[in-house]
């Protein structure tokens, strides 16, 4: 059994030499995952941990750049600086009111459906990429002369090698 074509649909995005960031990721969550349950030092020394593992996370991803693509590596580095953001603003409710608690929280919030928000502009461009396509094939499949520019025939009139008397002058429907 050929497991290339399998492992390449988790790792082909990545560079031949960063093809260890795949599971890196996942050790990633891991980590970030099991930090509150072994840090029992209390809120701040948890969030402070997060924070240092966060930014050793980005800082190792902008030194090895792991995607094939730029903008793939342009996406995952935001998507780290906003979950850094939404991490540092959970030191605001310590030493706070409860207004600015309220806001901060709703920034976090805020924060949080930036990807989503991402996601669906995204979508909404392949979707309307995807119809522009098909009306132009649908277009050009019923009227083949409309990217033709040398053609000086209109759509509404048959080529002249099709009309009854120019037949015999282009041997298309002649029986020898």
């Amino acid at each position: 059994m050929k497991l290339k074509p399998f492992l390449d649909s988790f790792q082909g995005c990545f560079k031949d030499n960063c093809r260890c960031f795949a599971g890196l990721f996942f050790l990633y969550r891991i980590l970030l995952v099991l930090i509150p349950i072994y840090s029992s030092d209390g809120k701040f020394w948890n969030i402070i941990i997060k924070e240092a593992l966060i930014l050793c996370i980005l800082f190792l991803h902008y030194l090895c750049a792991p995607f094939q693509k730029k903008f793939h590596n342009h996406i995952k580095s935001f998507l780290l600086i906003d979950l850094i953001l939404i991490n540092t603003l959970q030191f605001t409710p310590f030493n706070s009111d409860n207004g600015t608690t309220t806001l901060v929280a709703v920034f976090q919030v805020v924060l949080m459906s930036l990807p989503l928000v991402y996601l669906l502009c995204y979508m909404g461009r392949y979707v309307c990429c995807m119809r522009h396509c098909f009306s132009n094939k649908f277009n050009t499949a019923t009227s083949p002369s409309s990217n033709n520019n040398n053609n000086i025939y209109n759509d509404g009139e048959l080529p002249p090698r099709l009309l009854p008397g120019f037949a015999e002058t282009y041997k298309t429907f002649m029986n020898n």
